[in-house]
């Protein structure tokens, strides 16, 4: 393998980080510059170049924080990871992530978190020091009618409320930091998901849903047992899907999230297992 150069990307380097993204994901150029001017390039992202200068490697590292009881340890959480075809099962993601790690705890992280796109890719982290140590569950929710439950449209700043209120519930959760958590309810509104507000029943709180094909999937909620019951029941008069799924900390678990924790002692233990709360909804 030649020569690359490691480094920090730069706004300059945006038409190349787009060639790659759309090579790599399939997104929409549209929904890619939003969510690129969203995470500041300059702050997040790094890349690998080619002798002739051509970005061949990248990924971002978004600023998170890990809550354990009531302290809260800054981390990073690496998302978006591509390499150009040519360029693949060469090493190269893998000096890229130590040159990006090793920013990110001169930084002051305690711990680079993602979430691997595809089963495979859970044996590919170990390798690299990752653990598994976030679960995701998925349930079919039993729809209820109650009349009085009624759906308004949620609004960013209540999406980000009712959120906060669901982080607390939780002793150990994962998030973005404050600075970007604002960042997910446009970016996941221009990929269609719908956010609802949900009054009239025994507990107010908030749904966001995806529509597939064959059923409707909550992929946030605050809202449990019963006042979720009602609150798919309203879902269900409003789209007319029939069969409703929640992913959440219930129902069949599945491996979720990674954690790569920068301990001073090998001694030190990643203190929690399967009770962590972390779903991004970053599709």
């Amino acid at each position: 393998m030649g020569d690359f150069v490691m480094r920090r990307l730069r706004n300059e380097d945006v038409d190349d980080i787009l060639s790659l993204w759309i090579e790599a994901f399939g997104d929409s150029e549209e929904v890619t510059r939003s969510f690129l001017r969203a995470i500041h390039i300059e702050k997040t992202g790094f890349g690998a170049f080619s002798s002739a200068g051509v970005l061949v490697s990248m990924m971002f590292l978004i600023p998170a924080e890990l809550r354990v009881h009531e302290q809260i340890a800054p981390c990073r959480y690496v998302y978006a990871v591509a390499t150009r075809k040519e360029f693949r099962r060469k090493g190269l993601m893998r000096q890229l992530h130590a040159f990006a790690a090793e920013e990110a705890r001169a930084e002051g992280a305690t711990a680079l978190v993602l979430v691997p796109a595809t089963p495979s890719l859970f044996s590919l982290y170990k390798m690299m020091g990752y653990r598994t140590r976030f679960f995701l569950g998925e349930r079919k929710i039993v729809i209820t009618d109650n009349p009085s439950v009624v759906l308004t449209e949620c609004l960013p700043e209540q999406f980000l409320n009712e959120r906060e209120k669901l982080l607390n519930t939780h002793m150990i959760s994962f998030d973005f930091s404050e600075e970007y958590q604002p960042i997910r309810f446009p970016l996941m509104r221009k990929t269609g998901a719908s956010f609802f507000m949900v009054h009239g029943g025994i507990q107010e709180g908030y749904l966001c849903v995806e529509q597939t094909k064959e059923q409707m999937i909550i992929l946030e909620t605050n809202l449990t047992g019963q006042a979720l019951s009602d609150a798919c029941g309203a879902l269900a008069k409003q789209t007319n899907f029939r069969q409703i799924m929640a992913i959440g900390l219930t129902g069949k678990m599945t491996p979720y999230g990674m954690i790569l924790p920068f301990f001073s002692s090998k001694s030190e233990k990643i203190p929690f297992f399967i009770d962590a709360y972390m779903n991004l909804m970053l599709n």
